[in-house]
């Protein structure tokens, strides 16, 4: 599970936009708040970062970005995007997607793509539109 928000002081000024299906984002929150009350405070987890959005969506659907926008999160700011163990959970065709979607919607001058790949067909696609994501 991704603590970045909680573990990275880097994050202090940024808004972290973290997108899962509902049932992964309550479980992160359940461990979060069990940590939180534990009596060890070598476990209390701090927010690094300036906030946490939880946006519960599910990436092979369209309505993703839509979601994560009524949320507070504007593509036309400066954002960096991790895709960490993400794509190869999805089918070509939905991965693909994603990074269209990317691509196409948010401010290209100003985003961070990460991501990690593990088929060479997503490998490809990324080196033909790598100038598109930069």
């Amino acid at each position: 599970m991704d603590a970045r928000s909680y573990r990275l002081s880097c994050l202090k000024e940024s808004t972290v936009f973290e997108v899962d299906f509902p049932e992964v984002l309550h479980a992160k929150a359940t461990i979060v708040e069990a940590a939180a009350n534990s009596r060890d405070e070598h476990h209390h987890p701090t927010m690094a970062a300036k906030s946490l959005i939880r946006v519960a969506a599910d990436l092979t659907e369209d309505d993703w970005l839509e979601k994560l926008q009524k949320s507070g999160f504007e593509p036309e700011k400066s954002t960096v995007w991790i895709l960490e163990g993400i794509l190869y959970y999805l089918s070509h065709s939905h991965a693909i997607n994603v990074l269209k979607i990317i691509a196409e919607k948010c401010n290209i001058t100003n985003t961070v793509l990460l991501a990690d790949f593990m088929n060479r067909q997503a490998t490809t696609f990324i080196q033909l539109h790598l100038p598109l994501l930069l």
